[in-house]
């Protein structure tokens, strides 16, 4: 068993509820891609078609997952495995910004 803390941004928050949360995952050598399965299953059909889809292995191109501080790639998130205390990012791309004007 391992335990992450799951950190969402932008419109995810709308989705999960929450902008963090600890989630336990009760199987041996979890990876990125078992979280996201969980994650689809517990927040269903909105978490499925824009973030994750577990059926099909497709990761929302609107969604960056970040590792322990590392960005990880749609290919790699079966190659990760969690330990316990890993921080996993789930974020949509900021948008907006601009020059501040400092006059």
């Amino acid at each position: 068993m391992v335990k992450v803390k799951v950190l969402y941004g932008g419109w995810l928050i709308e989705i999960t509820r929450t902008n963090l949360e600890e989630i336990e995952i009760d199987k041996d050598n979890a990876t990125l891609k078992d979280l996201l399965c969980i994650l689809m299953k517990r927040y269903g059909y909105a978490f499925k078609f824009r973030v994750y889809n577990c059926d099909e292995n497709m990761l929302s191109q609107e969604i960056t997952v970040i590792h322990n501080g590392i960005s990880i790639t749609a290919d790699n998130l079966h190659n990760i495995t969690l330990k316990n205390d890993d921080f996993i990012a789930i974020v949509p791309p900021l948008a907006g910004g601009g020059l501040l004007n400092n006059t």
